[in-house]
């Protein structure tokens, strides 16, 4: 909650996404490249991906950079189950 606050994004937007992600698990670890709270690419995360402090703070400041009009990737079901809870997206090629 702190770290949402701190970057000015919502928090319950990030446990929104955790859930998702991870189930809120920080040591989610599926065996793919992809780990962590926020199942975040283990090959380009620069830090401990496990540390949920770190992993928040990276998810936190992706979001932003979406907000201020850059982009992110997100796979179909997760994008499926944010717009479920209203989370709106713009779709670009």
């Amino acid at each position: 909650q702190k770290v949402g606050q701190e970057e000015g994004i919502d928090p319950l937007f990030l446990k929104t996404v955790a859930n998702i992600e991870s189930g809120l698990n920080p040591k989610n670890n599926t065996g793919s490249k992809y780990k962590g709270l926020f199942a975040m690419n283990s090959k380009t995360f620069k830090g401990n991906i496990f540390d949920p402090v770190q992993s928040t703070k990276a998810a936190a400041k992706n979001f932003k950079q979406y907000e201020q009009g850059g982009t992110f990737s997100v796979d179909f079901d997760t994008m499926a189950q944010l717009q479920a809870k209203g989370i709106k997206f713009k779709i670009v090629d």
